[in-house]
């Protein structure tokens, strides 16, 4: 099952673009890390996913053998 984290469409961050937000359960993640410093998940941190730019394409990898939180 998948959550959407953006709190408007393609809106991840503060206004002020200092952390993520989720829209789920309003957690605050520090962008650069993932460390989650408000809400449920307090002290842990998300998950990291390689990405890169390619001809204006984003492109994020997944763990080898799990694409199941990707599907809709």
């Amino acid at each position: 099952m998948t959550t959407p984290l953006d709190f408007v469409r393609y809106q991840f961050f503060t206004e002020d673009g200092s952390h993520l937000v989720c829209l789920t359960h309003g957690a605050l993640y520090e962008p650069a890390s993932g460390l989650c410093l408000e809400g449920p998940c307090k002290g842990l941190s998300l998950y990291p996913l390689p990405v890169k730019v390619d001809q204006g394409e984003v492109l994020v990898g997944c763990p080898s053998g799990d694409i199941s939180f990707l599907a809709d």
